[in-house]
Formats: C-alpha cells, sequence, structure tokens
C-alpha cells in the first residue's frame, strides 16, 4: 500500500506495509534494519536506519515498489517477427509480400533487469503491460546490444540468444 508522505502514520501503518500484523510489537530501530522484514530498496522514500530513528522517516516508503524499468527497443513487424529461433531472429527473413519489404519496425519497450532470463519486456514504461510473446522469438536492443529473447505469453524472458 505505500504508506502516505504527509499527514500521521502510526505504528500499526508500518507494520501493515511491512506486511505484519498491525498490532504487533516493533521497534523503528529493528524495522529500519531489516529484522522485520528487508527494507525495500527500490522504495523512492525510506528510513536511512541511521539513530535516533523517527517515525517521520516512513513517510512515502513503498514495500512493494518494484524496481525502475530500463527503456530498449523490440523489433515487430509482421513480416518480420516473431521467429521461431534465436538466430533466425537476429537475422530475420522477411516473409512474402511485398517485395522488397520493409525493415522491421522498432518500437519503445521497457524491462527490468539486463535483461535475462526470467526478467520482463513491458510495452509501457510503467509496467502495466506485458510484451506477450507466445514463447516466440524477437530481437530487442538494449542500448548496447542486439539480442533475441524468447517471451512466453506473460513477456518473461525464456531464453536469450545474442545477435
Amino acid at each position: 500500500m505505500t504508506l502516505p508522505s504527509s499527514g500521521q502514520i502510526s505504528f500499526s501503518d508500518v507494520n501493515t506495509e511491512l506486511g505484519r500484523g498491525s498490532t504487533d510489537e516493533m521497534s523503528l530501530s529493528d524495522a529500519e534494519g531489516g529484522v522485520y522484514a528487508p527494507m525495500n530498496q527500490n522504495s523512492t522514500d525510506k528510513p536511512d536506519g541511521i539513530a535516533p530513528n523517527s517515525i517521520s522517516e516512513w513517510y512515502g516508503y513503498d514495500h512493494n515498489a518494484a524496481p525502475p524499468l530500463t527503456q530498449g527497443v523490440i523489433f515487430d513487424d509482421p513480416n518480420y517477427y516473431p521467429a521461431s529461433s534465436g538466430p533466425e531472429a537476429c537475422n530475420p527473413t522477411p516473409l512474402p509480400p511485398p517485395d522488397p519489404p520493409p525493415d522491421p519496425q522498432p518500437l519503445d519497450m521497457w524491462y527490468e533487469g539486463t535483461p535475462g532470463v526470467g526478467d520482463v519486456i513491458y510495452a509501457d514504461s510503467g509496467g502495466n503491460s506485458t510484451w506477450t510473446g507466445f514463447f516466440l522469438w524477437w530481437k530487442i536492443n538494449n542500448g548496447s546490444v542486439d539480442l533475441a529473447v524468447q517471451l512466453d505469453n506473460n513477456g518473461e524472458i525464456q531464453q536469450t540468444y545474442t545477435c
């Protein structure tokens, strides 16, 4: 739920955010030190862990914050993609017609991680819509290297192949 960024915060609120019972006894020092649950480093706002500990340090803390997403490019064109293998995705053979076919179209995509096996490819910068892959291969560029990825129906990378 993300704690409020202003107003009143209670120990009950902090306990709930950390996934604990709202009436569980707690120490701010232990909470900030990760005794109850590791601090989520992806949260934009978080306590500093330095004494004296204060409830006000918890303003805006989001224990479920996702890692930031990195923008890249996925190539999508019905004349080329999806492909049936990593090498085919790296060097696609266009399907006829038209003749000559257009170049594959780059579309913005976002990912968390490297991108590597287990990471998810998103169609939007907020990470709300995954790129559905149907277990076929797509060529992507993460800014430094072209990579072929096999995506499942939830946008999760199943395999990679370096182009």
